[in-house]
């Protein structure tokens, strides 16, 4: 899973307590991870959980495991994605939601971040930048730093919650939805996914995915 910061413009509702709204994304603006969200990219992802009857989770800093409230609209208009939300608060409020409502109420740095798995996405070989034409939507957090690293750490240990080294198929899906090439991420699995293996019981082998994907793809992006 990736994730996207969005510039963070919202509105509390003073009269509904913990009640906001904002964007989850905006279009057209370059990500910290070189990514950009072109205008209808969260159509058909929107339009699956509307059939379903769902919306996005709603998270703090994109960990599944403190979900803060939930998302009562979302829907993309010429700015972005416009979310309205409702953090859990009274009997419902949890300590993460709290610390979500201080955050937005406070004047330090903070946003949304979306969490999305790719579908469809253009890549400017001279820029290094990836335009993401269609995503799976699966979250948008409360964040109060920038975007990717905890996201994409967050996704890998969930790849190895029960002990076991990930499947190449989820490494590789990895290592695309950071940037390589299809035949650049099994080129990398076939000689240096044994590296991986050293430590599956720690934190080590989660550490060391992190750190060969940025490698990998700050090399590609400077070749």
């Amino acid at each position: 899973m990736n994730s996207v910061l969005a510039p963070f413009s919202y509105k509390m509702n003073e009269s509904m307590p913990g009640r906001f709204e904002g964007y989850g994304s905006t279009f057209g603006n370059v990500d910290l991870g070189k990514d950009i969200c072109v205008k209808g990219c969260f159509v058909r992802s929107l339009g699956d959980h509307s059939k379903g009857g769902t919306l996005p989770a709603m998270y703090w800093m994109h960990d599944r495991s403190e979900p803060v409230g939930d998302w009562l609209e979302m829907s993309e208009d010429s700015k972005g994605l416009r979310v309205v939300g409702q953090l859990w608060t009274g009997d419902k409020e949890t300590e993460a939601s709290r610390k979500a409502a201080n955050l937005l109420r406070g004047t330090s740095a903070k946003g949304l971040s979306i969490g999305y798995g790719t579908k469809k996405y253009a890549y400017d070989q001279k820029t290094g930048v990836r335009s993401l034409e269609d995503v799976d939507l699966f979250e948008v957090s409360v964040v109060g730093y920038g975007m990717n690293p905890k996201a994409l750490v967050t996704h890998i240990k969930s790849l190895t919650d029960d002990g076991e080294i990930p499947a190449i198929r989820d490494v590789e899906r990895l290592l695309r939805d950071a940037g390589l090439s299809a035949s650049q991420a099994k080129a990398i699995l076939s000689g240096g996914y044994k590296a991986l293996q050293r430590d599956v019981d720690g934190d080590e082998i989660h550490d060391d995915m992190v750190d060969l994907i940025a490698k990998l793809r700050d090399s590609i992006k400077a070749s």
